[in-house]
């Protein structure tokens, strides 16, 4: 399939749109957790770029987004980037903004 160009083309412009979207959603949740005037050291959502982001949440912290907010990560506390979208930021933010007081 790839080796149709224009099948190719499509799927490079959906990946295009796909970056654009997790970029654009780490970049809306930082500024959001900023707002909220979270201390820690936000740059890795940023500076990192692929699909899954290391936030550096302890298991305690994992465990209390589990329990308190319904947000569920890697144990490591390794997130979905891709999973973030406009109907859950504002949830996510709210969980993440809570941990990273703990």
């Amino acid at each position: 399939m790839l080796d149709d160009a224009e099948l190719r083309a499509d799927w490079t412009a959906e990946l295009d749109d796909m970056r654009k979207r997790i970029a654009l959603m780490r970049q809306i949740l930082r500024q959001k957790l900023e707002d909220r005037q979270v201390a820690q050291d936000l740059a890795f959502l940023t500076d990192q770029k692929r699909m899954f982001s290391y936030t550096g949440f302890t298991e305690k912290q994992v465990e209390t987004l589990r329990a308190d907010f319904g947000i569920y990560t890697a144990r490591d506390g390794r997130i979905d980037a891709a999973g973030l979208s406009e109907a859950n930021l504002d949830a996510a933010t709210e969980g993440f903004a809570a941990v990273m007081r703990i």
